[in-house]
């Protein structure tokens, strides 16, 4: 399914609501080929360092999302409660990311967005290519 920004944005607002609020465990998959944007790549990068994307929810929905952590977590401030919140989409939430290591788009990634190397496991399933090893 391919995913434009606002959909993209409606999906993320939907897992992180799942894994932080009804502590549910989530395997969000996607490939390189789904992405429209680099913003789209930015997001997953705050995902994966900090476990949140910053400025995702609007202020309202925010005070939501504290006033449903109320439910479980009865002490603490607003910002206590939203870090247990993201503590639990850190817990929970488990991102797949499918990419292809042929081509100059591969290695700009990589290069733009470091945390695609540095906080996740890569797992290959066929030879590289050598000219994807250089």
């Amino acid at each position: 399914m391919q995913v434009d920004a606002k959909n993209w944005v409606e999906e993320l607002q939907k897992v992180l609501k799942l894994v932080g609020l009804e502590n549910k465990p989530v395997v969000f998959l996607f490939s390189d080929t789904q992405v429209q944007n680099e913003a789209m790549y930015e997001d997953i990068c705050n995902l994966l360092n900090n476990g949140e994307v910053p400025n995702l929810f609007p202020l309202e929905e925010k005070a939501k999302i504290v006033e449903e952590v109320s439910n479980v977590l009865t002490e603490g401030t607003m910002n206590q409660k939203y870090a247990y919140f993201v503590s639990k989409c850190k817990e929970n939430l488990h991102l797949v990311l499918c990419m292809s290591p042929v081509g100059e788009g591969f290695r700009r990634r990589i290069r733009t967005f470091p945390g695609l190397v540095n906080c996740t496991t890569i797992d290959w399933f066929l030879s590289w290519p050598e000219e994807a090893l250089k």
